[in-house]
C-alpha cells in the first residue's frame, strides 16, 4: 500500500461516514424495522471499519491477523474521522 492507496481510503472513510451520517435522520423505530435501512447502515460501518484497520496496519506495518490489531484499529476510529490528507 502506498500514500495514493492511503488517501483513497480516506477518501472512502468520508464517503462512507457521509452515507453513515444521513441514517441519523431515520426514525429510530423505522431504523429498527426496517431491514434496508438497518443493512445498509450495517455495511457502511463494516466498510467503515476495514478502511481503518487497512490504514491503521499499513502505518504500523503489521499483519491484520490478531485481534489485538483489530482492537487497536477500532479504538482509532473516532481520531480517524478527522483525517485530513495534504494534497
Amino acid at each position: 500500500m502506498n500514500s495514493e492507496a492511503i488517501y483513497s481510503r480516506i477518501s472512502k472513510l468520508r464517503d462512507y461516514l457521509k452515507i453513515l451520517k444521513e441514517r441519523t435522520h431515520e426514525n429510530k423505530d423505522d431504523f429498527r424495522s426496517n431491514y434496508k435501512i438497518y443493512a445498509l447502515a450495517e455495511r457502511y460501518l463494516q466498510l467503515f471499519i476495514e478502511c481503518i484497520l487497512d490504514i491503521f496496519c499499513y502505518k504500523l506495518k503489521v499483519v491484520p491477523t490478531t485481534a489485538n490489531v483489530v482492537f487497536k484499529g477500532i479504538c482509532c476510529i473516532d481520531s480517524a474521522i478527522n483525517l485530513n490528507p495534504v494534497q
